[in-house]
């Protein structure tokens, strides 16, 4: 073999290397191995008003490109994950056919939805996929503080958005490493919580998406040693007085209903008296 047949084998081998390669890298991780699918678009509902778990609506534009989707996978959606039962995962096309995965949850803080019938699986197509879960929701640095995070994806994601509503008078933390491009607060005074909408113009590829914010303590109501003594030394003189009064009432309506009772008496004992007066006589 010459110089030149061993050159032109090794460009050959290089290449071959270097094109698998690129199949390995490029290849979107929610998927399955036969088909391409990215996350074109992503926003999420955040429900944090009751303690530290909160409900999440996850709501993800995909498009498949080729093949069937058969299995797609979403992880990073928190600790202790539980698949809401109310609401039906769901992945709608753009004619709004309606397909149903199976779903299991990850043990790695994820879920899993396959579609096992290929002939009732997507297609390449527009989709747009619907989940909801309840999670533990991280701590800040503060004890009132938590966070929520938008989970990564292979490419960049357009307008991202995230929606928090917490109880009122909830404030967003700024975040140097995930800072939204808008940020709107707006109080719900019939539900007696704080909406804060998060936007993100571009989200880049596999960079997350973290918000934070701090819930107002409410503290008891603590009523002064002082001013509540004092109350106690004024309002007691008007007690023993009113009391008093209530005893001198009684007293004079016992005296007058017993007049009353001797008047009544004496009057039936007058006839009784005269007519034994005349039969003396």
């Amino acid at each position: 073999m010459n110089t030149y047949t061993s050159a032109k084998l090794a460009r050959f081998v290089l290449r071959r290397f270097l094109l698998s390669s690129a199949v390995i890298l490029g290849a979107p991780v929610p998927c399955a191995a036969w088909t391409e699918t990215r996350v074109v678009a992503a926003s999420a509902r955040v429900d944090a008003r009751h303690g530290s778990r909160a409900r999440v609506q996850l709501e993800l534009g995909l498009h498949v490109h080729s093949g069937w989707l058969s299995r797609f996978e979403l992880l990073d959606l928190g600790p202790e994950l539980q698949l809401d039962p109310s609401q039906e995962v769901r992945l709608v096309d753009a004619h709004g056919r309606l397909y149903t995965p199976t779903v299991h949850a990850l043990e790695a803080r994820g879920a899993v939805l396959e579609f096992p019938d290929r002939a009732r699986a997507p297609k390449p197509g527009d989709y747009t996929l619907m989940l909801a879960w309840t999670s533990q929701l991280s701590s800040g640095p503060d004890a009132a503080q938590r966070t929520w995070s938008l989970p990564r994806w292979p490419n960049r994601i357009p307008n991202a958005q995230i929606e928090l509503i917490a109880p009122s008078g909830t404030q967003p933390v700024a975040s140097e490493s995930s800072r939204p491009d808008l940020l709107t607060v707006q109080e719900l005074t019939e539900q007696n919580a704080t909406l804060v909408r998060f936007v993100r113009a571009e989200l880049p590829r596999t960079e997350g998406f973290t918000v934070s914010w701090s819930v107002a303590q409410k503290h008891p109501a603590q009523t002064p040693i002082v001013p509540a003594l004092l109350a106690h030394v004024t309002e007691a003189p008007q007690l023993r007085l009113g009391l008093g009064t209530t005893l001198l009432l009684s007293c004079l309506i016992y005296a007058a209903l017993e007049l009353y009772g001797f008047v009544r008496t004496r009057r039936r004992q007058r006839p009784v008296d005269a007519a034994a007066s005349r039969i003396s006589r």
